[in-house]
């Protein structure tokens, strides 16, 4: 018989104490949905591509200097 991880023990533990319907359903979702729920959340905070593309370059700015 497999032992969990004590993670996934924990994990398990929360959900029952505390469920997180959504968590739950974004883990059951096909790709398509999942892409879908992403293009959603960007329309909500309302994201300026070119600040995006911004932030992208910034990101990567800082990681190459890092190295």
């Amino acid at each position: 018989m497999m032992k969990l991880k004590d993670e996934k023990k924990e994990e398990l533990k929360r959900d029952i104490q505390h469920p997180d319907n959504e968590r739950q359903k974004r883990e059951f979702m096909d790709a398509e949905q999942k892409e879908e729920l992403k293009k959603e959340s960007g329309k909500k905070r309302k994201i300026d591509p070119e600040d995006e593309l911004k932030s992208r370059e910034d990101f990567r700015d800082k990681k190459g200097k890092k190295e």
